[in-house]
């Protein structure tokens, strides 16, 4: 599902039929990266994707606290970056990359 139907993390209406084939479709996707304990990060506005939680305390955080509105690419559940955002990353990174190095041959040359 692309981050065009999404408008339902938005919703206020937990219990909206949108709502709820939203957080169907995330659970779905998510369910293909668990952890070895079966558990994945939480994205409701409590755990913040920062606790690992099983799925039927996810569906219930969700529900009942609602999903962080700025996860509209679920990445830390099995999507990938944009192509715009992937380049931005391996540009960020070469950057750097870069300045490490010329740090490191200041150093060398003192």
């Amino acid at each position: 599902m692309d981050s065009n139907g999404r408008a339902w993390i938005v919703s206020r209406n937990h219990v909206s039929q949108e709502y709820t084939l939203g957080l169907n479709n995330f659970l779905a996707t998510a369910r293909h990266h668990l952890d070895s304990d079966g558990r994945t990060l939480c994205p409701c506005n409590r755990c913040e994707n920062t606790w690992l939680q099983r799925f039927p305390t996810i569906r219930a955080h969700i529900l009942r606290y609602g999903m962080l509105a700025t996860y509209q690419r679920w990445i830390h559940h099995g999507e990938s970056l944009t192509d715009e955002e992937e380049d931005d990353h391996f540009e960020d990174s070469s950057n750097k990359d870069e300045e490490d190095h010329t740090l490191r041959d200041a150093i060398v040359d003192e």
